[in-house]
């Protein structure tokens, strides 16, 4: 997950102009909507295999931010771990 994580910031916040992504998980499949904000470059992908901690559908924002956090020194050591966590909102998980 660590390295779909930072292969997605690379693929949006490193292009300077999207700051958000929709994530969209299923047992079957996830994948990943971004844009600008004039809708002019548009990004979807999918992963090759379904993410067990990416299943529902939610947003991650502020890429910018998490492109700093996935450079720090304690984030790229190979026994870093990252945990996905959720919480209700509005009767929705």
């Amino acid at each position: 997950m660590k390295d779909i994580i930072r292969d997605l910031v690379n693929h949006t916040a490193g292009l300077g102009f999207i700051d958000s992504v929709k994530v969209k998980g299923t047992n079957e499949v996830t994948q990943f909507e971004a844009m600008d904000v004039d809708k002019s470059v548009i990004v979807n992908a999918t992963t090759h295999t379904p993410v067990a901690e990416f299943k529902g559908e939610f947003g991650m924002g502020n890429l910018g931010f998490l492109s700093g956090i996935i450079n720090l020194d304690s984030y790229v050591a190979d026994d870093a771990t990252v945990e996905v966590s959720q919480r209700e909102r509005n009767g929705e998980q």
